[in-house]
């Protein structure tokens, strides 16, 4: 569809371009070494997730960056019909043209009012669909887990929410939004099911770029 070509253009003409590695580079302080992976994901409402394997597992930190799109709710819907002022035209045609011309104004202004409402509604209901993701009740979110040395099979890694073996860091979905992470060694990502309940689908361009060993070591140091 539009959105799934406009993303894989995002990823190829803006994310995967040379700018966006200069930013990394600088807002990390560490030196990238090139992209290892490049998608475009969509994650339906009450179909769609992702599982962390043992296949995604690196020996090496990770650069993680995210390119988010998941609205949150609040489109105008129906609109409302049009205000229509009636006038009678009594008498000569300067009084009809009058009536016609405050008619006109009339309607302008309750179009104009009527917009306002349209547009505050749709602004609330935008703010109430965020704090449905920021909750993570309705998942979508992206998470890092830690793997379980004691494991040696490809079976998934199971999600526990708890402290002691819950995640390391949970990325609730959010509309417009980037993220970077470093991701450690020994460490994994899934996307949670997104609920039937979610206010859209999410859809994402995920990369993940390597990082130069040195500049770890030089980071370290510092």
């Amino acid at each position: 569809g539009e959105l799934g070509a406009a993303l894989s253009a995002l990823r190829r003409e803006l994310l995967l371009a040379g700018g966006l590695r200069t930013l990394l580079e600088r807002v990390t302080n560490l030196r990238l070494v090139g992209c290892e992976e490049a998608q475009v994901r969509r994650f339906r409402r009450g179909l769609d997730y992702s599982i962390a394997t043992l296949r995604g597992l690196r020996a090496e930190p990770r650069i993680d960056v995210c390119f988010m799109v998941a609205e949150n709710g609040g489109s105008s819907g129906s609109t409302a019909g049009p205000c229509i002022g009636a006038s009678r035209a009594a008498g000569g045609d300067g009084r009809a043209a009058a009536l016609q011309r405050r008619g006109s104004s009339n309607r302008g202004v309750k179009r104009r009012r009527s917009g306002i409402q349209r547009a505050a509604a749709a602004s609330a209901a935008r703010g109430r669909g965020q704090q449905v993701w920021q909750s993570e009740e309705v998942g979508g979110f992206e998470s890092y887990i830690e793997v379980d040395e004691e494991e040696d099979d490809e079976k998934a890694e199971v999600y526990r929410d708890n402290d002691e073996e819950g995640p390391l860091l949970n990325i609730p979905a959010a509309h417009n939004a980037l993220s970077i992470v470093m991701r450690d060694a020994g460490t994994l990502s899934f996307v949670k099911f997104v609920s039937h309940a979610a206010p859209s689908s999410r859809c994402d361009v995920k990369l993940v770029f390597g990082i130069d060993p040195t500049s770890l070591a030089s980071d370290s140091e510092e």
